[in-house]
């Protein structure tokens, strides 16, 4: 009997690791494949992504500067923040401990986008969901759904559903708006 609860100790303890090691990947993967321009110059002391970080803000005149570079065939920026994503009950989709994303669609090559069902938000009232939400929560292209953002709970048409690279998500939510709307 001891050597049997050693063993289901010991592999508990395997699984757990294989497991916040698999969530962990999944993250990187997601983080890397939606920001694919990173800066390459500036150097980061140990330990830096322990601390909070406001997002990197970038004036649109930069990015006309940046777009009208020799050798730059083109440049785009992107809005991100958070959102709070209203589900059928009523009730305050919640995800795994991770914020809902609000960010501003961008075209390819810039986005780690797909659209799987549907098309990209167009006007002042749509949004693309991401595809495991829209699932759990019975929302589908038409559906209005109530989101908070830096404004009043507004209700958005539904235009697609939606994929963010090629991983997991581990439970995170993201909605997708149009970069006016955004």
């Amino acid at each position: 009997m001891t050597a049997l609860a050693v063993l289901i100790g010991v592999s508990m303890i395997a699984g757990t690791f294989v497991f916040t090691d698999t969530i962990h990947a999944a993250f990187r993967q997601l983080f890397t494949s939606a920001s694919k321009w990173r800066r390459r110059d500036r150097l980061e002391p140990p330990g830096h992504e322990l601390a909070p970080q406001r997002p990197a803000s970038m004036p649109v005149s930069l990015v006309r500067r940046i777009h009208a570079l020799p050798g730059v065939a083109d440049a785009q920026g992107q809005i991100s923040d958070v959102a709070t994503i209203v589900g059928r009950n009523g009730r305050v989709i919640s995800s795994t401990g991770s914020p809902t994303l609000a960010i501003s669609d961008l075209p390819p090559p810039f986005s780690g986008e797909r659209f799987v069902r549907d098309g990209r938000p167009a006007g002042p009232h749509e949004v693309a969901l991401d595809e495991a939400t829209a699932a759990r929560q019975g929302y589908h292209v038409g559906d209005l759904v109530p989101i908070v953002t830096g404004q009043p709970v507004q209700r958005f048409r539904i235009s697609g559903l939606v994929r963010l690279g090629g991983a997991s998500l581990g439970g995170a939510t993201f909605a997708v708006f149009s970069l006016p709307t955004a």
